[in-house]
C-alpha cells in the first residue's frame, strides 16, 4: 500500500523536496523509520524485513525532507518543524545521510547537514504480495511505503515527493518505463475531503485492476475488516 494517511487539499506549498536514501545499517535510521510507520499505522512490523530488502536492492526507501525546512532563511522554518516534532516528539533529533549503498550500488553519503525527515517513500523492484506491481525486466517499479507527517499534510509535500520519486525512477540505474501502486478503493473514503485514488488519478495513474479483500484492518474492538484496493499504473515512456 502507498500512503495510508488522509490526503488533504494542498494549499501552502513546500516546493523543494530532497530524497535521501534510508540506511538499513544505521540504528538511528531503523528506529526513525519504525516510529514513522507507527505514526502511519501500517506495516511497522515489516521494518526488520525491509532492512534485508534494502540491502538486496528490492526496495529503495528514501527519506523525504525539504530545502525550506532546512533553510535558516525560511521565516516559517521553525514553526513547520515544531508542528512535526510536537506531534511526533520521538522524531525531534536530526539524522545524517549515512547510506553507503543503494540498489546494491556503492554511494558516497552527501555532505549536507543533518536533517529531520518528515516522511518517506520507496521504489520497489519486486512486490511479494502482487507481481503485477513490479517487474524489473520490464522496467516497471512500484511506489510503496509512502508516508508524509500528519502534521505537514496539505502543504504540497505529497505532490512534491511524487514529482521527485518519478524523476528519480527514470534516471540510471532504474530507467523506469512505468510506475505502479496500490491504494484504498475510493468508496472507502466517502468521509474524506480528497480521495486518495482520485489524487493519484490526477497525477496520471490509471486503474488496471481491483481486489476486493486486499487490506486487513482491525477496528477498535479487535474485529478485522477486509478492505478493497485498486491497482494503478502510469507510463513514463515520454519522460526525459
Amino acid at each position: 500500500m502507498t500512503n495510508s494517511a488522509t490526503v488533504q487539499p494542498e494549499r501552502q506549498l513546500l516546493s523543494t523536496v530532497v530524497l535521501v536514501p534510508w540506511d538499513p545499517e544505521s540504528a538511528e535510521h531503523v528506529e526513525r523509520l519504525y516510529n514513522q510507520r507507527v505514526a502511519c499505522g501500517w506495516n511497522y512490523n515489516l521494518v526488520e524485513g525491509w532492512k534485508v530488502m534494502q540491502r538486496e536492492g528490492q526496495k529503495a526507501i528514501h527519506w523525504i525532507h525539504t530545502a525550506q525546512l532546512l533553510s535558516q532563511d525560511d521565516p516559517g522554518r521553525d514553526g513547520k518543524l515544531a508542528q512535526h516534532t510536537s506531534r511526533h516528539p520521538k522524531e525531534k533529533d536530526p539524522i545524517s545521510d549515512t547510506a553507503t549503498s543503494l540498489l546494491q550500488a556503492p554511494r558516497t553519503p552527501s555532505l549536507h547537514p543533518p536533517f529531520i525527515p518528515v516522511g518517506h517513500i520507496s521504489l520497489d523492484s519486486e512486490n511479494p504480495f502482487d507481481p503485477t506491481l513490479a517487474d524489473k525486466s520490464q522496467h516497471l517499479y512500484c511506489i510503496t511505503t509512502f508516508y508524509i507527517s500528519h502534521a505537514l499534510q496539505s502543504t504540497g509535500l505529497g505532490s512534491a515527493a511524487m514529482d521527485a520519486v518519478e524523476l528519480l525512477a527514470v534516471k540510471p540505474p532504474l530507467h523506469a518505463r512505468a510506475l505502479a501502486l496500490d491504494t484504498m478503493a475510493k468508496e472507502r473514503h466517502d468521509d474524506l475531503e480528497v480521495v486518495v485514488q482520485d489524487w493519484y488519478a490526477r497525477r496520471g495513474y490509471r486503474v488496471y485492476k481491483r481486489k476486493e479483500k486486499h487490506y486487513m484492518q482491525p477496528d477498535l474492538n479487535g474485529k478485522v475488516w477486509s478492505l478493497p484496493a485498486v491497482f494503478m499504473k502510469k507510463s513514463l515512456a515520454n519522460e526525459p
